[in-house]
């Protein structure tokens, strides 16, 4: 087996996250360093930091005894990142870096690494060899008082901000407490994040220790609704947090109905968004409640549950007497919501020619407006290209849809060639502005067929090339000959002492 094998069996091993086989297995490391002994190049670095990963000390020493020159970036803080202070000490000793030199994620170094694992031996060995990287936030992320409290008695917790926050996001109240005990701040930005993350302790803290005379506007009930917590909200209301209208729409949003419940029947105000974030959410629930304990009625409750396809919502709306007109098709057909459009229609909802052209984004919802009556007009396909629909496009046509050259500019404009060559090989008419369109994005490939299949062209489409500094479509108008007066030069070299173009576009200023 040569050297290429050896690596190639490492490889494998690597693919195959075997690397216990080879760290745990004396022999078989013993016969891939044989192997690897006439080429050093081939020896792999990342085993050592795997073995140190692993605690596996007689195979680092091994490692290290066979190829001492051979020292692992990564071997402390891979030996820190899984508590092996044996390993650490041992790699750091012969040579290993306790910081790498470039970074590896989701540590920053070997005091993160070791604070993430909640490793405290291997946290003070790096501090007391030098090492001053600051790892307070992997610290409180796990919630390790006792790492906590030994970076702060060694001065080498640099953002305390940063402490309290990670604290209270992750509901760690003993570290928040030890935190604010020895310097680090509290704001009521923190209450919020309790609040959000229904950390309760770590909002009765914050509350108790917040010194202010008076609580300023704060969201703290609208998060605690939004999010579901009711013993935070409870909490929150009873200390007065305040709460206004946003905060019975947020419980509907999320639908928590304990907590929608809680502020109406405790004083909380509501208005329409209420009843139009239970519809937009389908929060039937929440819909029901708000309509029943008199919520004020809002005229886009359907709209809102058709726009977010909510068949329950809009269903029930509807039958409680919520107002709908044509926007309710319209919002449903731009969904491509098939059932929501039907329903409505059929249940006597209103709808006009803005609803074929949202439906555009929905063959079958096109098809349906259409076998079913509703107006379309010439915007109906503008809109089919505009999107790329070439189904809808062709749809709309052969089932007589009228058209007109405003098909061709918008597909040649937003640089739908298949649409484009649909249209015009159907009799579409277009215009100069087809090519002119195609220049201004930029679409070269849209004006080369507009072009080449007859279309007319302007001097406009020079100017709109030129104007964006698109070098291709400039080209390809100029040596088509392209309409290009004198007059139209001398515009050119004027625009370009604003925009500078020239040099771009190889003009010729003689």
């Amino acid at each position: 087996m040569t050297c290429r094998d050896a690596r190639e069996l490492y490889g494998a091993c690597v693919r195959l996250r075997a690397y216990d086989v080879l760290s745990a297995t004396p022999s078989l490391f013993d016969f891939v360093s044989a192997l690897l002994s006439t080429d050093t190049s081939c020896f792999p670095a990342t085993f050592v930091s795997e073995v140190a990963k692993r605690g596996n000390l007689e195979t680092l020493k091994r490692a290290h005894a066979s190829y001492p020159s051979w020292v692992s970036n990564w071997a402390c803080l891979f030996a820190a990142r899984g508590g092996h202070l044996a390993c650490m000490a041992y790699a750091h000793e012969h040579g290993c870096p306790l910081e790498p030199t470039i970074v590896v994620a989701p540590h920053k170094g070997v005091l993160d690494s070791a604070a993430a694992g909640r490793h405290l031996a291997c946290l003070a060995y790096a501090h007391q060899h030098g090492s001053r990287g600051d790892a307070s936030v992997a610290t409180v992320h796990n919630g390790q008082l006792g790492c906590l409290k030994h970076k702060q008695e060694h001065h080498f917790a640099r953002d305390t901000w940063m402490i309290c926050n990670e604290a209270t996001v992750r509901g760690h109240v003993a570290c928040l407490k030890y935190a604010h005990e020895n310097g680090c701040s509290l704001s009521f930005k923190l209450c919020e994040i309790a609040a959000q993350k229904g950390h309760l302790d770590c909002l009765r803290y914050l509350h108790e220790h917040l010194d202010a005379p008076d609580l300023p506007e704060n969201r703290v009930c609208e998060l605690a609704a939004d999010y579901g917590h009711l013993d935070c909200l409870v909490f929150a209301h009873e200390h007065d947090f305040g709460w206004r209208e946003n905060t019975c729409c947020a419980a509907a949003h999320g639908g928590h109905l304990d907590c929608l419940t809680y502020a109406h029947e405790n004083g909380c105000a509501w208005d329409h968004t209420t009843l139009e974030n239970s519809a937009a959410t389908g929060q039937l629930e929440c819909l029901r409640y708000a309509h029943e304990q008199g919520c004020l009625p809002s005229p886009r409750v359907c709209y809102c549950a058709a726009a977010y396809n909510s068949l329950a919502c809009l269903r029930y709306a509807h039958e409680a007497g919520f107002p709908w007109d044509a926007d309710v098709c319209l919002a449903a057909a731009a969904r491509g919501w098939l059932e929501g459009l039907a329903y409505a229609h059929e249940a006597g909802c209103p709808w006009n020619a803005k609803v074929c052209r949202e439906a555009v984004s929905s063959l079958e919802c096109l098809k349906y407006a259409h076998e079913h009556g509703c107006p379309w007009d010439a915007c109906t396909p503008n809109y089919a290209a505009m999107e790329g629909r070439l189904d809808c496009l062709r749809y709309a046509h052969e089932h007589g849809c009228p058209w007109d050259d405003e098909v061709c500019e918008v597909a040649a404009s937003f640089d739908r060639l298949e649409c484009l060559i649909y249209a015009h090989e159907h009799g579409c008419p277009w215009t100069s502005r087809t090519c002119e369109a195609a220049a201004v994005m930029n679409n070269l490939e849209c004006l080369k067929y507009a072009h080449e299949h007859g279309c007319a062209w302007t001097e406009e489409t020079v100017l709109a090339a030129f104007r964006g500094g698109f070098v291709d479509c400039f080209k390809y108008a100029q040596e088509n000959d392209c309409p290009c007066s004198d007059a139209t030069f001398e515009t050119l070299l004027l625009i370009d002492s604003k925009f500078v173009h020239i040099e771009t576009l190889n003009i010729d200023e003689n």
